[in-house]
């Protein structure tokens, strides 16, 4: 395992879940990223984090929407 290259504090396990479910014609994805067997520190860094991730994730499904609206 390494940990992230920017964050010597980044939990070195993260459960990862992401869930796709469809109402209406449209799909919505779900993603929830828990550390595991993270200490204080760690989740601290993690958390800090939060906004970045969601922004990371946010800018990647924009870009799928775009591209299968082309598509």
């Amino acid at each position: 395992m390494t940990r992230h290259p920017m964050h010597e504090k980044w939990p070195l396990t993260i459960l990862s879940t992401v869930t796709f479910a469809e109402a209406n014609g449209k799909t919505t994805v779900t993603v929830i990223w828990i550390p595991v067997d993270a200490t204080e520190s760690e989740r601290k860094t993690f958390e800090e984090g939060r906004e970045s991730m969601n922004a990371g994730w946010s800018g990647t499904f924009d870009r799928l929407d775009d591209y299968l609206a082309q598509a």
